[in-house]
């Protein structure tokens, strides 16, 4: 049986975030052919989702891209090999590659309003997302 929530102290990149809510603040997705139909899909979730379908009961773009990235009732329902950069198996059986950004270069805003890590750390973020 999968477990039911995130383990108490994961750790390791990917599998790390694997456990957690994905962040659509920032999100990068290749132009390829996969690329577009992911977001042709989960624009059409978004907007317009299936009558009777996982997504009708959610009410953002994120909830929708969290609950496409992971197989249906499973946690995390995506997995990463302890200290892999990217989690395999993303979305419909594996048609993406799921990767976390580093975190250094793409802080939250907490980590670079607050916190000033980016000075701490002596890097410039190629981004910023303005979250609480």
């Amino acid at each position: 049986r999968p477990p039911t929530r995130p383990p108490a102290r994961p750790a390791g990149r990917a599998s790390y975030s694997a456990g957690g809510t994905f962040n659509t603040g920032i999100l990068f997705l290749r132009p390829t052919v996969k690329g577009r139909a992911f977001a042709e899909e989960w624009h059409a979730n978004v907007v317009s989702p299936p009558p009777g379908s996982r997504y009708v009961s959610l009410t953002s773009d994120q909830q929708v891209f969290n609950h496409m990235m992971r197989k249906p009732r499973q946690w995390p329902g995506v997995d990463a090999p302890h200290g892999s950069a990217v989690m395999r198996e993303a979305w419909d059986g594996g048609r993406v590659t799921l990767g976390s950004l580093p975190l250094a270069l793409f802080l939250n805003g907490h980590g670079y309003f607050v916190q000033r890590a980016d000075l701490r750390l002596k890097v410039s973020p190629f981004a910023v997302h303005a979250t609480y």
